[in-house]
């Protein structure tokens, strides 16, 4: 389905949106962490949502989702890369992955923060 709706944004993007893909502004830790609750109560899968809820949206960003798509948006063409949960990944995550992401991203936080 080729073509734009409105200008704003073209009908293939519309279509991403509807199987769940979201540009990465669209993401927000709220909606991540919505997603990634369905996902997981939908899979029965024993992985902890408080523990998950830790990290932070970069990280949550960086972990959970991959680029799925781009798209085409405006009259200017910009390109837009559409992102979804990455389900392979997620459905193999234990506690213990989980926890590791947390204790790495505490580490990596504090090491910004380094004085030289």
């Amino acid at each position: 389905m080729s073509g734009y709706n409105n200008y704003n944004m073209s009908n293939n993007a519309l279509l991403a949106y509807k199987e769940g893909e979201k540009p990465i502004s669209k993401w927000t830790k709220k909606v991540l962490m919505s997603e990634l609750e369905n996902y997981i109560t939908e899979n029965n899968l024993k992985l902890n949502v408080k523990l998950i809820s830790k990290l932070t949206l970069k990280e949550l960003r960086k972990k959970m989702l991959y680029v799925s798509s781009w798209h085409h948006s405006s009259k200017f063409y910009n390109v837009v890369h559409f992102y979804k949960l990455d389900e392979s990944y997620i459905y193999d995550l234990t506690n213990e992955d989980i926890i590791k992401l947390t204790e790495s991203a505490k580490n990596s936080y504090f090491l910004d923060f380094e004085i030289k």
